[in-house]
């Protein structure tokens, strides 16, 4: 019969609209995720390139210390001897009093 043809056009034609309905929601869905993406990809290349700068202070930062360790040890070295120095005079010094009372008239 006639009225079955027209009910098989009517549900193409829901199918259709279904179809295009899911694509479109479909497309909606990719174009968020690729929006997404493109904001997590740009999140993490300026996260990379914030690590990087941190990365390159610390460098920055540990070869100054180095360089400070470095002055701090060779002032250490300046401040043993002068203690040394200051050490072996108060030793000539006793000495010299020794004597000088020894030698006392």
């Amino acid at each position: 019969g006639g009225g079955q043809r027209k009910l098989a056009a009517k549900d193409n034609i829901d199918y259709a609209n279904e179809m295009l309905r899911t694509m479109k929601e479909t497309e909606a869905k990719v174009s968020s995720e690729m929006e997404r993406l493109a904001q997590l990809s740009e999140f993490v290349v300026h996260k990379n390139s914030e690590a990087e700068e941190k990365l390159a202070e610390a460098q920055r930062l540990s070869k100054q210390l180095t360089e400070w360790q470095g002055v701090i040890g060779s002032e250490h070295d300046a401040v043993l001897r002068l203690k040394r120095e200051v050490e072996d005079d108060r030793m000539k010094l006793s000495r010299d009093r020794v004597t000088l009372l020894k030698n006392k008239p």
